[in-house]
This record gives structure tokens, sequence and C-alpha cells, in this order.
């Protein structure tokens, strides 16, 4: 794959010194200009343009840069201005090096993922199996609980031959709530990563006593690095060709493993809560899934410790923020959840009368048959860019 071109155009704001740094520190082909030169002639062959606020507009206005492609960057109140224009990404001044870097970085990613989706939706069409993604960019959000207890509900409520498959490579959780001591995990599946029939599947995989199947991950955080995104596809792939119902409990890390097992998925469910962090988050994801031309129809929002009080942000709030509405809302489980994750027993089996098991098996309905599911789309971008001033102060 060619690497990618990016066009920096400094209108004298950036350090000098952070922008000279820049192509020992990412894989792509950087050039740094003066917005004095004027921008026309610093667009056009490039991937990625970053360019302030300003500079971007007239770009726009004059026809010399198309959406997409555009990393903005100005003074807290352009945050506005820069989502209309279509902005991947918008980095707020003052600007260290640090947050310069993340952001290029970032888009590197993903521009390198965006030419891999369209092969696997002919993979998808042929599948018997399904797989559903429980993600979040915010860590600390509930997605290993939801995933632990959404695989449980598919087997126990719907009959369906199910894997959770943790793909938290670095930091796995997977293990300690079922209470599980993995023998083999998903290190051991590399030896034969292109002979993975369902007779060795199914001798490989773990067994929870609730009728589940376990991919574990390595307990050693190292391991992750063995692990690249064409073996991650091979062992979706695999797992879909033998029939199972394949629950993915992800990292929050967009990295190109993570980005595999998105492309790979049927649904993605993606769970935030009413902080504005996680709420920010949440947003930029839905941005960045957006440019890689994810259908929005897979993509359905999850509001957990929905019942918590006096935050600061009513759900209309975070529902008019993210331009989408909740496809269910989880109460805040409390010692529900905490008792059942310290002792490795999932609530849906100990508590299944409990108000959060019952929202679990509603996001399972929703997923297996669309029922209670809200319409995709009925917020319109117009609300996402007045609340987004009102929330964060842009």
């Amino acid at each position: 794959m060619k690497r990618m071109r990016i066009s920096i155009i400094n209108d004298g704001t950036l350090g000098t010194n952070d922008l000279e740094a820049l192509p020992e520190q990412i894989d792509a082909e950087i050039t740094v200009y003066s917005s004095q030169d004027g921008i026309k002639q610093f667009t056009g062959g490039y991937d990625l343009i970053m360019a302030s606020a300003s500079d971007a507009e007239k770009a726009f206005k004059n026809g010399e840069l198309d959406q997409g492609r555009l990393i903005a960057y100005g003074c807290p109140d352009d945050l506005e201005r820069a989502l209309m224009l279509g902005a991947i990404d918008f980095l707020p001044q003052p600007m260290d090096a640090a947050s310069l870097l993340y952001a290029l970085k970032k888009a590197v990613i993903l521009a390198s993922s965006r030419d891999i989706i369209s092969k696997d939706k002919s993979t998808e069409q042929t599948s018997k199996g399904h797989v559903v993604t429980v993600y979040s960019p915010s860590g600390g959000i509930g997605k290993t609980m939801l995933a632990v207890n959404l695989a449980i509900m598919f087997t126990k409520q719907f009959g369906r031959k199910v894997v959770l498959a943790d793909l938290n490579l670095q930091f796995p959780g997977v293990d300690l709530m079922l209470n599980l001591s993995p023998a083999r995990t998903i290190i051991d599946l590399l030896s034969r990563i292109d002979n993975l029939d369902n007779e060795f599947l199914e001798s490989f995989l773990m067994r929870h006593s609730s009728g589940i199947r376990v991919l574990p991950a390595s307990q050693r955080p190292e391991d992750s690095e063995r692990v690249s995104d064409r073996d991650i596809r091979s062992i979706i792939g695999a797992l879909k060709k033998n029939g199972y119902l394949v629950v993915i409990d992800s990292s929050s890390n967009l990295n190109d493993n993570m980005l595999a097992a998105l492309d790979c998925s049927n649904n993605i469910l993606l769970v935030t809560s009413l902080e504005l962090l996680a709420l920010r988050n949440t947003r930029t994801c839905l941005e960045i899934m957006a440019s890689l031309g994810y259908d929005k129809s897979k993509i359905e929002l999850i509001l957990n410790r929905a019942t918590s009080k006096d935050l600061g942000v009513r759900v209309e709030d975070a529902e008019n923020l993210l331009g989408e509405r909740f496809i269910a809302q989880m109460p805040s489980g409390g010692e529900c959840v905490v008792k059942a994750a310290n002792h490795g027993q999932p609530f849906v089996l100990t508590q299944p009368e409990n108000e959060i098991s019952k929202s679990v098996a509603k996001i399972a309905r929703i997923v297996l048959h669309g029922e209670d599911a809200q319409t995709a789309g009925e917020q319109k971008r117009g609300t996402l860019f007045s609340r987004a001033k009102r929330l964060f102060g842009a």
C-alpha cells in the first residue's frame, strides 16, 4: 500500500520544531507549507490536508478542497465551523506536539483501512454466522460487562451457538468476568491460522457453564503485537463460516486490529454514558465510522448508566449531540454489576429479573430481530452543531 501524503498548511501558529519532527514519527509523506503562499497549490494530490479552519473555509468556497480529508485547527470557537466543513478532526489551540502527533497518526490508520471495507462485504454475504462487536472509544464504560451478558443472553434466550471473543488483546477482562482460567488463548490459534476448520474450533474454544464458547486473550500484553489485522479477519471469518454468532469484546483503541473487527461486524454496539468526555469521544467515533464508509444501519448506540442522576446532561441532549437515538438505555446496575464482576457470575444468570438484565434482553432482541429499534437517522446533523457549542463551550 502506498504511503499516505499529507499537506500541512501553517498559518504561523504551529510550532516549527514540532512540524519538522513529524516525518520521523509518522509513516507518511509530510510536506509543510505556509498559508501566506496561498492554499490551492498545496491541496492537489494529497490524501489529507491540515489547515486552519479559516484557511479551510476559504478553500472550500473556492472549490479547492474536498470534504473527508481535512484536519482543522484553530481557537475553540472554530469547532462549529470545522464540523460544518466536514473535518474528520479538530485540534483546538494552543496545541501541543503530542496532540498534533496523535491526530495525524489516527488519520493515517483510518486512511489505510478504507480500501479493506469493500472486500469484507462480499465475504459477509456468503457467511452463515453473525458478528456483534461491543465497542466504546472510552474506557470504563461497561462494554465488557455488556459483551459478556449479551453473549449469554443470545444462548439462553434465543438458543444461538455463541462464541465470545476477547479482542481486548492488551488488557482483557472476559476471563475474570466468567471466572475462567484459560489454558489456551488466541495466540495458540496463530500456528494454524489458515486452517481453522469447525472440528478444530470446537475442540479449541473454551466452554462456559452458560453454554457459550469463549476465545480468550493472552494475559501477556506484549503478545498483542503477535496478532495482526489479517489474523483477526481470518479468525472472525472462520467462526462466521462455521455458523457461530460471534460477540466481540473490544479494545478502545482504533488500531488496525480493532478496525478489522469493526469491518467484519454485522452490528456495532457503540456504548457511551452521559459524561461529556464519553459523549465527545462517541461523537468523534461516529464521524470516523462515517468517513470509513460504514453503513449507519449497523451502528447502534447504547446508553449505559442511564438512571444516574444530576449529571448535568439529559438523555435528549446526548441524542441531539450525537445526531442519533439510543436503541436502549441500560440502568445503573450498582451493586448487582459489581458483585457479578467480582464473583465471575454474570448477572443475567444470577439476577435475570433485575432491570439491567431486562435491558440486556432487549438489546439482544433488537440485534437479532430489530424489535423496538429506532429508525436510523431520525435526528439530523443540524442539531449537532448547536448542541455541541453549548455542551462543550465551543
